[in-house]
């Protein structure tokens, strides 16, 4: 046991030179302080291994308060760091159980790094390429940023990582990233909480990628309209989500927090092979997803079970149940997604669509979403898609999208399939099936801007007033070779209602079935 002792650097152990091997196996290194560098051990070049039963408990140092890496090769094999401090004088106190300003430092077999503490990563603060197999991250505290780990250099997970219930007082819960490259592959995040942003990670990296991970349980709780992401939040750069990825039960919980599994501020980001985006929840909005600014992409993405109704405190207001795009002049695709069984408590139970902003829906599902409109006019709604002044176009993938069982509920929710203000709607080979709207158009509600469908099936839909299947209010609308089939639609009957849009409505080509009273147009119930 090395214990009890004082140095202004590596006040355990201090190896020097670019050559040479320490080895430390079943040994502890304890209860020891380095004034500036190193409370336990500080490597100066050459190699340093920690292994088989080694622990590094109790150290304090203002930088590195268990370890203070300046070069060489740092290997951790069945190593426990934990209770280390990074204390002193000034604001330089970051890693609490590691520092790595340079070198190459690698982890695996069991390695955990517990209840270290520091004001910027907790259990490691480094610049350098490190690379992170088998070990755990647990109970570790900054007062800033990186609750676990703040990294600027190339940081690699390759699994089987965990790192969970780590805090920080402002960004990154878990891991804070400003590097070049962040990989978390293979490994777990879960109970990881920020006082900010990013509970679980808080990526500012030029990419960032997550392939076959778990994302779970984590909560930022920053209180402004660009704060939030409780499983992930991305400053900038590039962002790939793959590999059958979760992002569940992630929480922003602050006043205006927005992405309770994801927030996207700038940058693009890519989520594929059947990623799984589910029971996540935000205040503001975006409950599984925000975007601000960028480009995203999804393949194949299961997006389920988010909510921006009261699961994460006080909706304000609740928009965006599934995804909430908030920037201009973006473009949002989905492919083959299904977007199911999301909740908003006022616009966009599944999809919330920003003026200028085109968002794309190419085959899979959009289905059983709710919004719960507490704006309580007919301008609040869209169970299934809320569209706020931008482009939606709806089209088949690998098979026709389906909207289906959506509902715009309370006071005045209209629009259950689709709600348009002010922008355009455009479906091609679509089916929209069951919806319903407390108020007007039970499939779709365009007002202002414009409507088109083409060769889609309208079934069964339902609303309170209005066009069962659609009504199109002050707009352009094109409906051709279409069929309106099965269902009363509303009481007064009605399938469609175009009124007052006579004068830029045109139906071509289309069937209007099993309805006793078809089309209110030009003034006049055409049956």
């Amino acid at each position: 046991m090395i214990e009890g002792n004082h140095c202004q650097d590596g006040g355990g152990i201090y190896k020097d030179g670019a050559t040479g091997i320490v080895t430390v196996s079943n040994s502890t290194i304890a209860d020891n302080t380095g004034t500036l560098t190193g409370g336990g051990v500080v490597l100066e070049g050459g190699n340093f291994n920690l292994r088989e039963g080694a622990v590094v408990s109790g150290n304090v140092a203002e930088r590195g308060g268990g370890i203070y890496m300046f070069d060489g090769y740092l290997t951790f094999n069945d190593t426990l760091v934990r209770n280390n401090r990074a204390e002193g004088p000034t604001s330089a106190r970051r890693g609490g159980g590691l520092f790595i300003a340079d070198g190459y430092a690698s982890f695996f077999n069991n390695t955990v790094f517990q209840a270290n503490e520091a004001i910027d990563g907790g259990g490691i603060f480094g610049y350098a390429t490190t690379t992170i197999g088998d070990a755990t991250f647990e109970g570790n505290r900054a007062l800033g940023e990186g609750g676990a780990i703040w990294s600027s250099g190339d940081f690699d997970f390759e699994g089987p990582a965990v790192v969970s219930n780590n805090t920080a007082g402002s960004d990154g819960g878990g891991i804070y990233s400003i590097g070049l490259n962040l990989a978390f592959w293979e490994s777990t995040l879960s109970g990881n909480r920020a006082g900010r942003s990013g509970g679980g990670i808080w990526s500012g990296s030029q990419n960032l990628s997550i392939n076959q991970a778990t994302i779970t349980g984590n909560t930022a709780s920053g209180d402004e309209a660009d704060e939030g992401g409780g499983g992930v939040f991305i400053e900038i750069g590039s962002a790939n989500l793959m590999g059958e990825s979760e992002i569940a039960n992630n929480s922003a919980d602050g006043i205006l927090g927005s992405g309770g599994g994801v927030l996207l501020l700038y940058g693009d980001l890519t989520v594929s092979a059947s990623c799984v985006i589910d029971n996540n929840s935000a205040n503001r909005s975006g409950g599984g997803v925000e975007i601000v600014d960028g480009m995203a992409t999804f393949n194949q993405t299961y997006i389920r079970d988010n909510d921006v109704d009261g699961k994460a405190g006080i909706p304000n207001p609740g928009n965006g149940g599934g995804v909430h795009i908030s920037g201009d002049f973006l473009t949002a695709t989905f492919n083959d997604c299904v977007v199911e069984n999301n909740v908003a408590a006022s616009e966009g139970g599944g999809l919330w669509n920003q003026t200028n902003t085109v968002l794309n829906f190419n085959g899979g599902r959009i289905v059983s979403n709710t919004s719960n409109s507490g704006g309580g006019t007919i301008n609040d709604g869209g169970g299934g898609v809320f569209n706020n002044g931008g482009v939606v176009l709806v089209s088949a993938g690998l098979s026709p999208t389906t909207i289906m069982g959506n509902r715009a509920l309370e006071d005045n929710g209209s629009g259950g399939g689709i709600l348009s203000v002010g922008g355009g709607v455009g479906l091609t080979d679509a089916i929209v099936l069951g919806n319903q709207a407390v108020a007007k158009g039970g499939g779709i509600l365009t007002i202002g801007g414009g409507m088109s469908s083409e060769q889609c099936i309208f079934e069964g839909n339902v609303a309170g007033d209005g066009g069962g299947a659609v009504e199109v209010y002050n707009a352009e609308a094109t409906i051709r070779n279409n069929t309106f089939a099965i269902g009363t639609n509303t009481p007064s009957e009605l399938a469609i209602d175009l009124t007052p849009s006579d004068d830029n409505a045109t139906i071509n080509s289309s069937t209007v079935e099993f309805n006793s009273k078809r089309v209110l147009y030009d003034g006049t119930v055409n049956t």
